[in-house]
């Protein structure tokens, strides 16, 4: 699923994101800025994504994109010691 999502461009730019801002709006006019923080640490190594997660039966778990010349790689590691 990964090696196919990562076809698209739109999905390629939200995975890499490092960090977010927008403004949103309620119902009666008010306003506030919104921080979102990618998870993903890997992002500051030259990976390019996909998804960190956690779960009782999988442990932690990431899911990384790299290119390098005319080479891609995913790599899955599950049951990780740390998200760190």
């Amino acid at each position: 699923m990964s090696f196919h999502i990562m076809k698209h461009f739109t999905i390629q730019k939200i995975v890499r994101t490092k960090i977010y801002f927008c403004s949103v709006e309620d119902n009666i006019g008010g306003s506030r800025e919104l921080i979102w923080e990618n998870t993903n640490k890997m992002l500051y190594h030259g990976f390019k994504g996909i998804k960190t997660g956690n779960t009782n039966k999988a442990g932690p778990c990431v899911v990384e994109y790299f290119e390098e010349d005319d080479y891609s790689f995913i790599l899955v590691l599950l049951n990780c010691r740390t998200q760190d």
